[in-house]
């Protein structure tokens, strides 16, 4: 590689080298590519304060640092119970580890006993595995992205799973090609960095549409204004409270009078106004005394729609019921709730979990699928129906309609009959059907019967 081609932006020498993988040629840029911004993956734009303008085109702010951002995960309690929430769903799930069938497609499940199985249950000794599947969907959708290590045994095979945060992961590329060489596990406490082969880290990511080969992105970037407005107004009212109070209004007199006289008029006023008894009582000034406001009150400056506004725009992707909010609330619309929630929340997070424990199983066999429980209400329902139906209908076996339900078949075979309802007869074809008109049992009675 020349020693141009090593000065280029990080950018174009990943474009590089993607377009040598794809088996196409690099076109040469139409100009010289702009100094690479330092803190992000592409040159196409700089970071100026808020406000700021370049170019005729207003600029976003640095974007917060991810220990800001999980620290609101812990501080902010809308933003908690966002998060709280799904993660809580993902991590209860039970999940499934077997086969598929090459031909049919069918799903055979593997017993408990498979060497695989412990991985999920206890991945290491710090976390069990409802603790790993929550921290890592709660970094998933937090930061954007998640590292599992894979620490093998003697023969190679996997034998724990541990967790980090991207704030612990650096990864570390080869010049030129841009290829993962190694990633260097830093944290504090940890005292060293640790260099892990690429083959030992399973990424899981939402790729950020900036620099997709490079990094995540996560939910709570896009509510890093409405969270930190909530908290400035909270930290507002907790000092308000504390050692801000004042009152809402002045009494201006004219002249200058005296400490005593002073003394006597805030007294009457106090008395006149002041304490839950005077609830709508009001002053009578005279001698050219008058009220100068010092401050609007919370209800001039409609401060509780505007904390609702920012809970609302916190949660957003969560129904109010489901962050505990049941104002206007009926339970229709609970149940729709619960049934959006486990459709287009919990189910795309837990196919993830399941897509990267796979990836973690067919290191013990090729041919091994890890499945999710399904977490929607409606599809629960609907596949208890169609599984009944199956086997009532004689289009499956019991065993089969048993495995639409995630359940093991029968022993000793007593699974491959199929049931029939005693209400359903069978009769031949041209006995009493095909025919048109009376048939023999009309035959018999009469042409003219019935009367």
């Amino acid at each position: 590689m020349t020693t141009e081609a090593r000065r280029a932006p990080f950018s174009e020498r990943l474009g590089r080298a993607l377009m040598a993988f794809s088996g196409r040629a690099a076109a040469e840029p139409a100009a010289p590519a702009p100094p690479e911004t330092k803190g992000f993956a592409t040159a196409a734009f700089d970071v100026l304060p808020m406000g700021t303008t370049s170019g005729g085109t207003t600029r976003f702010p640095p974007r917060p640092s991810d220990e800001a951002m999980l620290r609101w995960y812990g501080e902010n309690p809308w933003a908690h119970a966002r998060f709280l929430v799904l993660c809580t769903a993902v991590a209860d799930l039970d999940f499934r580890v077997g086969t598929l069938d090459a031909r049919t497609g069918a799903f055979a499940a593997l017993p408990r006993d498979y060497p695989f199985w412990p991985l999920v249950e206890d991945p290491n000794p710090f976390l069990d595995g409802w603790d790993f599947r929550f921290l890592s969907v709660l970094y998933l959708r937090t930061l954007g992205e998640v590292y599992w290590r894979i620490v093998r045994n003697g023969l190679g095979r996997p034998a724990a799973l541990l967790l980090y945060p991207r704030t612990w992961v650096v990864p570390r590329r080869e010049r030129g090609s841009e290829r993962i060489v190694r990633y260097d596990i830093t944290a504090a406490g940890l005292g060293r960095a640790d260099a892990i082969d690429p083959k030992d880290i399973v990424w899981v990511r939402t790729p950020d549409p900036l620099a997709p080969y490079l990094r995540g992105l996560g939910d709570l970037l896009s509510a890093a204004t409405e969270v930190e407005t909530f908290e400035y107004a909270s930290e507002g009212d907790r000092r308000l409270m504390l050692n801000e109070a004042r009152p809402p209004f002045a009494l201006e007199v004219p002249g200058t009078p005296t400490d005593e006289q002073r003394r006597a008029m805030r007294d009457e006023l106090m008395r006149t106004i002041g304490g839950f008894w005077n609830t709508g009582s009001f002053p009578v000034l005279w001698g050219g005394a008058k009220i100068a406001p010092l401050k609007m009150d919370k209800k001039e400056m409609d401060w509780v729609e505007s904390q609702k506004f920012l809970r609302d725009t916190i949660v957003a992707p969560l129904h109010k019921v489901m962050v505990g909010i049941t104002d206007d609330v009926n339970r229709a619309q609970a149940e729709a709730a619960e049934y959006i929630f486990g459709r287009w929340q919990v189910r795309p997070q837990a196919n993830r979990m399941a897509r990267a424990y796979t990836r973690v199983a067919r290191m013990f066999d090729r041919r091994a699928v890890v499945q999710a429980e399904n977490p929607v209400p409606a599809d629960r329902q609907l596949q208890s129906r169609e599984a009944l139906d199956a086997g009532f209908t004689r289009i499956a076996v019991v065993d089969e309609a048993r495995a639409r339900l995630g359940m093991p078949p029968l022993p000793d075979g007593a699974g491959q009959v199929r049931q029939v309802p005693v209400t359903i007869l069978e009769i031949p074809l041209g006995e009493g059907e095909g025919q048109v008109g009376p048939g023999p049992a009309a035959t018999a009675r009469g042409a003219d019967w019935p009367p």
